[in-house]
C-alpha cells in the first residue's frame, strides 16, 4: 500500500503511537470527535494510518494508532494536525517503531 510521497513504500516503517489524554480536558473530546475521526479516516484512506482506537485503564485514557512513516519525527509531524492534538487534549504522544513478526501487519 503506497502512501503519497512514498509511492513504493521504500524506507517506510510501522509505528505504534500512544496518546495519553489530559484528564482535565478529556471531556472536551466530544467537541472534536467528528473532526478527529474525519482526520483519522483521511489518513487511513491514504494508507498512512492502518488502525486506531481508544485505550482505557482505570482513569487513564488515550488511544493507540498503528501507522506507516519514514521515521518517528515524520509520524509526529503527521499527527500534530489531529484536532485532539491541536485542542491540547493529547497530553503526551509516544511514538515507537514496531516490527511485528506474526499476524496481519507482519507483511508491512
Amino acid at each position: 500500500m503506497a502512501t503519497p510521497g512514498h509511492e513504493d513504500n521504500q524506507g517506510m516503517c510501522l509505528y505504534i503511537v500512544l496518546y495519553d489524554y489530559d484528564p482535565e480536558l478529556v471531556e472536551r473530546k466530544k467537541e472534536f470527535r467528528a473532526d478527529h475521526r474525519t482526520f483519522m479516516h483521511r489518513l487511513n484512506s491514504l494508507g498512512i494510518v492502518l488502525s486506531t482506537g481508544r485505550t482505557a485503564a482505570g482513569d487513564t485514557r488515550g488511544s493507540l494508532t498503528i501507522m506507516l512513516a519514514r521515521d518517528s519525527e515524520e509520524a509526529k509531524q503527521i499527527l500534530k494536525d489531529d484536532p485532539y492534538a491541536k485542542a491540547g487534549i493529547v497530553k503526551a504522544m509516544t511514538v515507537k517503531e514496531w516490527s511485528p513478526a506474526v499476524g496481519t501487519f507482519a507483511d508491512c
